[in-house]
């Protein structure tokens, strides 16, 4: 999950993204456990889809798909953080948070991050 704006809002906004990769990809802006959306490539990032639990996940996201190719100079640096959270589901639907106290539904609780290269 990421927080485009890291507003810590407590409630899903346009500017938070879901992305799930498992045997097909999802996502949703706005959303998550966005179902419907499950293909097995989507446009703008990139997963290398698995199915043994002991698989490492590794995801590549376009920044132009968070919308980061059209911010001004003033985003485009350092200083800038966005939120981030990641769920881990085996296929016995046992899940894991980092950070540990993250929820889903709450973005105020996900952790931040920033660029060590300023976005660039």
């Amino acid at each position: 999950m990421l927080d485009i704006n890291n507003d810590k809002a407590t409630s899903w906004q346009t500017d938070d993204w879901w992305l799930h990769a498992s045997a097909a990809d999802c996502e949703g802006n706005g959303q998550y456990n966005v179902w419907s959306s499950c293909q097995e490539k989507l446009i703008g990032w990139d997963a290398n889809n698995f199915l043994r639990p002991q698989d490492i996940v590794e995801i590549q996201i376009s920044y132009e798909k968070l919308g980061l190719v059209s911010l001004n100079k003033e985003f485009l640096d350092d200083k800038k953080i966005m939120g981030i959270a990641f769920s881990v589901t085996d296929k016995i639907n046992n899940s894991r948070f980092w950070p540990p106290e993250a929820k889903l539904e709450n973005p105020s609780t996900w952790a931040v991050m920033k660029s060590s290269d300023g976005w660039q």
